[in-house]
């Protein structure tokens, strides 16, 4: 048995050891001169050890008292680890309210890079459960507690509301599990139990002669020509109204005809370029010649430093007759897309495989191309060229023509995948040549 003064005599050395009380428990004296108490048990065939304190923080007859406790856990066959464990996660969650790791969530949101939009969308669900659970305690909020929250918000007719709030609250137990201030998500025994909104989709025109009835109106608007630009532009280019009336003259490229729009402006939050045809060219040109100030296409009519209203758009169609039920400028993106593709609106899973990333993968595999054509085009006469890429040069120069032809010929599309496995080695070889 250890006696005090022996414990204040233990000197550190190289390397940690231990001297032992009796019992199970021992003090692991470490190099840098910490007393620690553990206590060695054995449960379920399997050796372990359970941290007691420090001393002198923890005194001899204090670390004996928990060894006899622990002993007594063993004998119940509890485990004084996962019972030492268990009651830390409640006191944590006791002290941390649904409020508060709400907060927490969202700082983490926010450190991640969601847009601020997000964040005050996580910040209005936060909002509206806590009157209800927000000062409780996270884990002890029950099902019930949840319930009763979430049935006020139905019982106000926002149905949509209050299954988005339901889902937010199971985000915010998830995270509070992660981080050991919960055991369970009551979201998830409430599956069911809310009215499940009918989707309502936006407006959109579908005929294609009303469709050229709104175009030819468009293009007949006597407001403001940032916004029939505006309105013109969008069949063209297929964006969301957000990043069509936020767009800056940065993401424009006049020379190779592409409109980039950054990942900070996009729904997925990753860069989307769209090529730009000649028609939607010459309406940028034209919305240059009314030399705004500012780097926005679009400024505000009232402060050109801030860019037009999330209502200018669909202000301008009702102007022009088109009322909310025929038709939104998000709605109207769908019209185009449906109609090339000669699928009917209710076929969903066709017009989602339809989507516009063709074009973008259309756009990349003309950038590679281009490029390849014109390296290629600066080798046409050298004497040291690689034969294995003479074919090579033969199909850039069948290119170029088909280029002046306009008649894109069956090789190039045969070789397509072809060009972009070369890619890797035209590089390569392209940089040597420079060394």
């Amino acid at each position: 048995m250890l006696t005090l003064r022996q414990i204040q005599s233990l000197r550190p050395r190289s390397k940690p050891y231990k001297i032992y009380d009796g019992n199970g428990l021992f003090l692991l004296i470490q190099p840098n001169g910490s007393r620690l108490w553990r206590f060695r048990y054995r449960l379920y065939g399997r050796e372990r050890r359970l941290s007691l304190g420090k001393f002198p923080q923890v005194g001899l007859r204090t670390a004996r008292a928990k060894c006899h406790d622990a002993r007594d856990q063993i004998a119940g066959e509890i485990d004084p680890a996962v019972a030492k464990r268990s009651k830390l996660v409640t006191m944590v969650g006791s002290a941390a309210t649904f409020r508060a790791i709400a907060d927490e969530y969202i700082d983490k949101m926010k450190a991640e890079g969601k847009a601020p939009a997000t964040l005050a969308k996580l910040r209005w669900f936060r909002d509206l459960l806590d009157p209800h659970i927000g000062s409780r305690p996270v884990g002890s909020v029950s099902p019930y507690d949840l319930l009763i929250a979430l049935k006020l918000i139905e019982r106000r007719g926002l149905h949509e509301t209050a299954v988005r709030t339901r889902g937010f609250a199971g985000r915010i137990f998830r995270y509070a599990i992660a981080t050991l201030r919960a055991e369970h998500n009551h979201v998830e025994v409430l599956r069911g139990a809310l009215i499940v909104p009918k989707v309502t989709h936006r407006a959109a025109i579908l005929d294609p002669r009303h469709v050229g009835e709104l175009l030819r109106a468009i293009q007949s608007y006597t407001g403001r020509p940032e916004t029939r630009i505006a309105l013109q532009l969008a069949p063209h280019v297929f964006l969301r109204p957000g990043e069509l009336r936020a767009a800056e003259w940065s993401d424009i490229d006049f020379d190779n005809a592409v409109w980039t729009i950054p990942a900070a402006r996009t729904k997925m939050r990753r860069p989307h370029a769209v090529p730009l045809s000649s028609q939607s060219l010459a309406l940028l040109r034209e919305l240059v010649t009314l030399s705004n100030p500012g780097h926005y296409l679009f400024p505000a009519l009232h402060d050109w430093r801030q860019p037009i209203c999330e209502n200018n758009l669909n202000n301008a169609l009702r102007r022009l007759g088109r009322r909310a039920a025929n038709g939104t400028q998000n709605g109207n993106r769908t019209s185009p897309t449906r109609e090339s593709s000669g699928r009917s609106a209710n076929d969903r899973p066709a017009l989602k495989a339809n989507r516009i990333t063709f074009l973008q993968r259309q756009i990349e595999r003309k950038r590679k191309i281009d490029g390849l054509a014109s390296l290629i085009a600066t080798w046409q006469g050298a004497e040291d060229i690689d034969p294995k890429f003479a074919e090579l040069v033969e199909f850039a120069r069948a290119y170029h023509q088909s280029l002046e032809t306009r008649i894109a010929p069956t090789a190039i599309a045969e070789r397509l995948s072809d060009l972009k496995l070369m890619a890797n080695d035209i590089v390569v070889y392209d940089t040597k040549r420079l060394d």
